[in-house]
């Protein structure tokens, strides 16, 4: 199946990961699902010798002919897209309310007292 193609799945979805929310009949690029970090996978190893990765979601295979290093390198690569993504998301949520200086100034204070909030708000304007 081409990156391009799309798949229609059906009613027999397994939903193994509460986090996946594929509408029953939705369709979906093939991209989308083999690159989802939700998605339940595992890896199999083939008649070959190497490694498969098979997809509970789509019951079809994401990847095959896969060395372990190539493994390896998969699975990083989706924490380091999905970390990425994480961070562009707190990211926004700080520029989006600049209060959240103040109240972590705050607990800061309440936990460790004045003068080590005082000297994290001077260490923060050098």
């Amino acid at each position: 199946m081409g990156e391009a193609e799309m798949k229609t799945l059906g009613p027999f979805i397994h939903l193994g990961n509460p986090k996946v929310r594929i509408k029953i009949g939705a369709t979906v690029t093939w991209e989308e699902l083999k690159e989802s970090r939700a998605m339940p996978s595992r890896f199999v190893v083939q008649p070959n010798g190497l490694l498969a990765r098979f997809s509970t979601v789509v019951d079809d295979f994401t990847h095959l002919n896969m060395t372990e290093d190539e493994a390896r390198a998969v699975v990083a690569r989706g924490y380091a897209e999905e970390a990425a993504r994480d961070a562009e998301e707190s990211i926004a949520r700080a520029k989006s309310n600049p209060g959240r200086w103040l109240e972590a100034v705050g607990i800061v204070e309440q936990v460790y007292g004045p003068e080590v909030a005082k000297r994290r708000v001077a260490e923060s304007e050098a």
